[in-house]
């Protein structure tokens, strides 16, 4: 924890925070809990100095969280950053103790175990993974927690469902369709299940079991081979706001209709091409809790569903467009090489970036850097002495702005 306390009166407070060296690049995200306040500021940190950090107009606080990106690809140095992001949803969790992961649009594999002939995800304490959008952002595979508290799982589509022990799960604007098991299955857990469509799975949508919890809103269940909503023993579920429909039927004998559930067809665009969004005119539109809190972005009542609610289209930077008015034309040229003594390079800019360069070794390890600063448009030479540890073989030359990235191949004999 950074700082939590109460501000003074006038809603302000301040404190510093130490970034250990090797987290120079980190990103991170203020967040804040103050139910009259939305505050979500993104800072970069690229210094290890003390960072003087203010707040205001607040009365509560949450720390700094961290944040990783996660895209399709096969980056040389994956660390997790936008520009350098990690290509599996595994590995960006496996390098966070809490945090923010965020998933690009693209298609992933889960990880698969020795023996087993499909993969997965495991879920970890207070890790919220936000994909793009359950159009968009697509798993091949299992999502499984094992007491994994505080966890978020959203804007994704999930292709062999989720299964949680001894956990506690926020669900929401997921899609689960044609798989052949229980969509969403939990022993002596508790979920909030919220925003989702589960379609045409070979069982149960939701199967509760051994004292499990849930709330289940604004979503939308048809066509399971089992039941909308099943349990054993003392499972307990708040159900409100849901589109129930044509499941071999809809609620286990102890579960009521919530109030507002309704049981029509949400009529999807076209299940032949897996396109689950909803036509103009589907009851489940503005169907779902009234409540502002769940209000679709566009500000207009909750449309039932994954594609409805605040985390519908989770607000992801691209990782690199090309097109973007942002770019920053960067040109680099390196010589002598091979090289034996010392390197020259040469860059060019556009216009003022920070630059940081650096050379790594084939292992991804670093041997120094040449650069890290504030450079001014146009040409720039800049030498780079080989220190004796610095052997014959094949080395790379790492050189990134904020919107760019650029990796030279550098030899080096001695």
């Amino acid at each position: 924890m950074v700082w939590q306390g109460t501000t003074d009166s006038q809603g302000r407070a301040s404190f510093d925070i130490k970034f250990r060296k090797q987290n120079f690049t980190d990103e991170w995200i203020l967040t804040t809990n103050a139910a009259d306040i939305k505050m979500r500021k993104r800072i970069n940190i690229f210094i290890s100095n003390p960072v003087h950090i203010n707040l205001g107009k607040e009365h509560d606080s949450l720390p700094y969280q961290p944040l990783m990106h996660v895209a399709p690809g096969d980056p040389f140095f994956p660390v997790g950053s936008r520009m350098n992001p990690y290509p599996s949803i595994q590995e960006a969790m496996d390098n966070m103790v809490t945090g923010i992961v965020y998933v690009h649009p693209g298609d992933y594999n889960g990880v698969i175990a020795p023996g087993a002939d499909r993969g997965g995800i495991d879920l970890p304490d207070s890790i919220r993974v936000f994909g793009a959008g359950a159009d968009v952002t697509h798993l091949h595979g299992s999502v499984n927690a094992e007491y994994a508290n505080g966890a978020q799982l959203s804007g994704m589509h999930i292709e062999d469902g989720i299964h949680s022990i001894h956990s506690s799960l926020v669900l929401t604007n997921l899609l689960i369709h044609d798989f052949a098991g229980n969509a969403i299955w939990g022993t002596q857990s508790d979920f909030e299940i919220i925003n989702n469509t589960i379609a045409n799975n070979g069982q149960n949508a939701i199967f509760l079991h051994d004292s499990s919890t849930a709330t289940i809103k604004n979503n939308i269940i048809t066509g399971q081979s089992g039941l909308g909503v099943n349990r054993v023993e003392s499972a307990q579920a708040t159900i409100d706001f849901n589109n129930f429909w044509n499941n071999v039927d809809n609620y286990h004998e102890f579960f009521l209709p919530g109030e507002n559930d309704q049981s029509q067809d949400p009529m999807y665009v076209d299940i032949n091409i897996d396109d689950y969004q909803l036509q103009s005119s589907s009851p489940s539109i503005d169907a779902g809790d009234p409540d502002v809190r769940f209000n679709d972005l566009d500000g207009t009542r909750n449309d039932q569903g994954a594609f409805g609610g605040q985390y519908s289209r989770n607000q992801i930077t691209p990782v690199f467009d090309p097109g973007s008015q942002h770019q920053t034309h960067l040109m680099i040229n390196v010589h002598p090489n091979p090289a034996s003594d010392f390197l020259q390079v040469e860059i060019q800019l556009a216009r003022p970036k920070w630059i940081e360069m650096g050379l790594y070794n084939s292992f991804g390890q670093k041997m120094g850097t040449i650069l890290r600063g504030l450079q001014l448009e146009g040409t720039h030479s800049h030498s780079f002495l080989l220190d004796q540890n610095i052997n014959s073989g094949v080395y790379w030359l790492n050189v990134r702005t904020k919107f760019q990235h650029e990796i030279a191949k550098v030899m080096v004999f001695r």
